[in-house]
């Protein structure tokens, strides 16, 4: 019989240096970012055909913001991260990246997210330049972190500003002015996925040590508060359409048939089957947001003309 060698079961093979820091920058969740897009289907509605490489830069420039944001939260975080069943997992808090490391990706992540907002071309005519909504996008971070976060509801209006700013960065870069009806109906559905976030916290037990907040919210609230806020972000957005002179009168109402099926989809998802997912994961990742959310770009541009 031929003797095998004895491998040393202790022994782990060393992680990949660029998947550690990709891991670290979070880039799995630049799909967040794609919030930026929602103006697009109404600015070619307007034969406002945006430019493609300012579009792909403002949105390549604030997901490098957001990944200087999520590894300088990991550094103030890594010592509770360790506790935590799912977050001690993150190179930071597993010991894969070190504190100099993680400044370094940080430092040159937010250097390079604000050069690229800083100088793109003939972004923000008549809104909000990209950089002023980088640096509040910023600042609300550092607020949210320091304090906002420990406190009920507060935490949830801030998460949902910054989706609101993602927004506003969207019409900036296709050059769409700003819209009332359209950002409040933006803010309501931020508003309903931070609200579902903290729902799928609640109901799948993340420990309130981790997230002090949790303790001062109930099921039945965050459920409640939920729907209400679908329902006004559905009513808003038919509101907007039936206004707005950019849309058919005959056929203003097109894309809020799938718009309406889509949030009482995610309703059904993160309240009556408790998916224990984010909303932002479910819109990215399922298959129905897939389909409802081009059946309704489709139908907004339909919609808008003769």
């Amino acid at each position: 019989m031929t003797n095998l060698p004895k491998t040393d079961s202790s022994e782990s093979p060393r992680p990949n240096p660029i998947t550690t820091v990709l891991r670290l920058m979070r880039v799995q969740h630049w799909a967040k970012n794609l919030f930026v897009l929602l103006p697009l289907p109404f600015a070619l509605s307007m034969d406002q055909v945006p430019d493609l490489l300012v579009l792909s830069l403002g949105l390549f420039g604030f997901s490098l913001l957001s990944s200087a944001v999520y590894v300088f939260n990991d550094i103030h975080d890594r010592t509770r991260d360790q506790s935590h069943p799912i977050k001690r997992l993150r190179p930071l808090a597993a010991g894969l990246v070190d504190i100099r490391g993680a400044w370094l990706v940080a430092g040159g992540s937010l250097i390079l997210g604000l050069g690229i907002l800083g100088f793109l071309p003939g972004a923000g005519v008549g809104g909000p330049k990209p950089w002023i909504l980088a640096l509040l996008y910023l600042a609300g971070n550092g607020v949210y972190t320091l304090f906002a976060r420990s406190v009920a509801w507060l935490d949830v209006v801030f998460l949902s500003g910054f989706f609101v700013l993602r927004l506003i960065l969207g019409c900036s870069l296709v050059l769409l002015p700003l819209n009332g009806g359209l950002l409040a109906t933006g803010f309501s559905l931020a508003f309903a996925l931070a609200l579902g976030k903290r729902f799928s916290e609640l109901s799948s037990g993340v420990p309130s040590h981790y997230r002090s907040s949790l303790l001062q919210y109930q099921e039945d609230h965050l459920r409640r508060a939920m729907g209400i806020s679908v329902v006004f972000c559905w009513i808003g957005y038919l509101w907007s359409c039936y206004s707005m002179p950019l849309f058919v009168p005959e056929k203003w109402w097109w894309s809020g048939i799938p718009a309406g099926v889509g949030l009482y989809l995610l309703l059904d998802e993160v309240l009556v089957r408790k998916s224990g997912r984010e909303p932002v994961e479910i819109l990215n990742g399922a298959r129905w947001s897939r389909y409802v959310i081009s059946i309704w770009a489709i139908l907004v541009f339909l919609s808008t003309r003769y």
